[in-house]
């Protein structure tokens, strides 16, 4: 299979902090929560994060790890990193700032689990991460491939279009499909257990003031304003008629145990 390139992304940091107070606020239910009820993540125990961000998730691998566990997590981000760096986590982390697609940093069978949290899916090739994931795992670990299916933010296309007047060639679309269709198969090959999910998730904004926060705070928005040369005000986005004020986030987990 052809594996799409040009799709990397530099994340801006306060677009970030929209996108997660959103969904920290007014999603249906707590993705950290779930996932400390649903990964395998063993007390006591090394976990490498991939794509880690500012570490918004490391409180909640800390509460499965204890004191005695170990994170690592690797971005190739420094503001973020640093942001992470300064999280006071209930046990020990160490950060990079690297590209996950080189991980030869780390020795194999380093790790009692892997964890990327909406970030493989900007890898090159699909096939040689999951294999470096691979390698870093200790026998019997599980990694977890997680990110969105391709209906997530489907209304935010659509109102995308209905206020630029054409169809986006946003790449979060193109990338939004790789878990199942590259990094699924891969693993489905490398590793000795396999199993995808998809988990059904919903936020539903109390304004539209909220809803249109968020939009702009994307990618898709960033994209469709270089592409028209223009950037419509929070007031235009208002007035365009658009009143739906809730927002699929369907999410895919694919787990992998070595």
């Amino acid at each position: 299979m052809n594996q799409p390139r040009n799709l990397a992304y530099d994340e801006v940091k306060d677009h970030l902090a929209v996108r997660i107070r959103a969904h920290t606020k007014f999603a249906n239910f707590q993705l950290e929560t779930w996932f400390a009820e649903n990964l395998k993540i063993p007390p006591g125990g090394a976990l490498l994060e991939i794509g880690c961000g500012d570490g918004n998730w490391f409180k909640t691998w800390a509460g499965c790890l204890g004191a005695e566990g170990f994170i690592a997590g690797i971005d190739k981000n420094e503001e973020l990193i640093a942001r992470g760096a300064a999280r006071k986590v209930a046990c020990r982390k160490l950060l990079l700032r690297m590209d996950f697609s080189d991980l030869t940093a780390f020795l194999p069978e380093t790790f009692d689990c892997a964890v990327a949290p909406y970030s493989i899916y900007y890898a090159d090739d699909a096939r040689e991460t999951v294999e470096a994931i691979r390698s870093l795992l200790k026998e019997g670990s599980w990694a977890y491939l997680i990110g969105p299916t391709e209906r997530n933010a489907d209304e935010l296309y659509q109102l995308n279009k209905l206020l630029f007047g054409f169809e986006s060639d946003d790449p979060t679309k193109r990338r939004a499909c790789r878990i199942e269709e590259e990094f699924l198969p891969a693993a489905e090959e490398l590793f000795a257990e396999v199993a995808s999910r998809r988990v059904p998730r919903m936020i539903t904004f109390p304004s539209l003031d909220h809803y249109c926060e968020y939009y702009r705070a994307t990618l898709l928005f960033r994209e469709s304003c270089k592409k028209a040369g223009r950037t419509p005000s929070a007031g235009e986005i208002a007035d365009c008629g658009w009143e739906n004020l809730d927002l699929s986030k369907e999410v895919v987990v694919v787990e992998a145990r070595r």
